[in-house]
């Protein structure tokens, strides 16, 4: 455990797929019923914030690998099954979510690093720069 009270690999999953506290919550949803369907009213019921903000989410989900949509109709989503280790990771976060909620929150709205190309770091680390006068 760091220091905080979270691991760093779970520190890592809110980096890569947590953008606020409603995303968080509807990422434990699917991630405690692996194996359920939810349409977008199922989650909005849960929730309880617009339907189009859990539209948004649940397609965001999608697009990084976290759930599957089933066409429908309606449109039924699942937490995505396909790698165990993002499910695994899910849960864990629920139960760090349970057990430090604050430091979730904070994990979640603390400033990120932006995102890096190795490749352009490399390349800066020889660029010529003038003496001070």
């Amino acid at each position: 455990m760091a220091e905080d009270g979270l691991s760093s690999s779970i520190v890592q999953f809110i980096e890569q797929y947590v953008r606020s506290v409603e995303q968080l919550e509807i990422i434990l949803l699917l991630g405690r019923n692996p194996e359920q369907e939810f349409s977008v009213e199922s989650v909005y019921q849960v929730i309880m914030s617009t339907r189009d903000s859990v539209q948004g989410w649940l397609d965001e989900m999608v697009s990084k690998n976290l759930a599957v949509c089933n066409p429908g109709p309606p449109l039924g989503y699942k937490f995505s099954t396909a790698d165990a280790t993002l499910l695994e990771s899910a849960q864990r976060l629920g139960a760090s979510y349970k057990a430090y909620p604050v430091r979730v929150i904070e994990a979640i709205y603390r400033p990120r690093k932006p995102q890096t190309d190795p490749a352009q770091d490399f390349a800066d680390a020889f660029r010529l720069r003038k003496k001070p006068s």
